[in-house]
């Protein structure tokens, strides 16, 4: 099975998104073929993320899972389709479209649990201007293989922070994931679309920790979800194409 690989985005939550599609593929013993750029997407290949650039083109059949998407691209979508969504506000779109929808959440719930000594408090992209600030934005001339490092060191600073404060969703569930205590800094109006699912569940500048149950809602979102993908097309994932 094909999945994306990103050129030109800037944006380091690209890799990591990939990083936990290779994850779910690991757990669910579906096969990895190959990296198509996103500027190529192709029928039947494994297609998540965020998709709204105006000069991007969906490919009208694929396993949409964990998008996140606008009515432009997804009414290139054939209607016999089944879209998993990474958000309320994309599920919305896809039933006003009649496209049949689930929601799925973000693919990046599915990290392990981080076992890693933890020390030290970590600023991605936060509010807080402090010495230890980091950011998710990276050069856009950078190649796919270096993505995928950068996506690795920055897992791995994660799972040994002991709080983490960000803005980023693909910090933000990684995170959750890995049960390391993170808090959301206030996020921007713009934003308002793809946190919609977030937002329900998360209080903006409060420490989300192993005690609050956000971790199990979002997997239980996530498992219920992606069983139905699995079982719509289970001919596609487990067949090498």
């Amino acid at each position: 099975m094909n999945i994306i690989s990103y050129s030109g985005t800037g944006n380091l939550g690209d890799a990591i998104q990939t990083l936990a599609v290779l994850e779910v593929f690991k757990k669910n013993k579906i096969a990895f073929d190959d990296y198509i750029d996103r500027k190529n997407l192709k029928n039947n290949m494994f297609i998540n993320g965020w998709h709204r650039n105006k000069n991007e083109k969906l490919p009208d059949e694929a396993i949409f899972c964990s998008i996140h998407s606008d009515h432009q691209h997804l009414r290139q979508i054939k209607k016999n389709c089944f879209v998993g969504c990474r958000d309320y506000w994309t599920l919305e779109i896809c039933k006003k479209l009649k496209i049949e929808s689930i929601l799925t959440g973000c693919i990046t719930i599915n990290f392990p649990i981080s076992n890693i000594k933890r020390k030290n408090e970590l600023f991605i992209d936060s509010k807080y201007l402090e010495k230890n600030q980091y950011t998710q934005g990276i050069s856009k001339d950078l190649d796919w293989k270096s993505q995928l490092i950068l996506a690795k060191e920055r897992l791995f600073l994660l799972s040994s922070s002991e709080l983490v404060h960000t803005k980023r969703l693909h910090i933000l569930i990684p995170c959750i994931a890995m049960e390391i205590p993170v808090i959301l800094d206030d996020i921007h109006e713009s934003d308002n679309d793809r946190f919609s699912l977030i937002s329900k569940l998360v209080e903006i500048n409060k420490i989300i920790d192993i005690n609050s149950g956000i971790k199990e809602e979002l997997l239980n979102i996530w498992m219920s979800g992606f069983s139905k993908i699995i079982e719509r097309y289970n001919d596609l994932l487990y067949k090498r194409v």
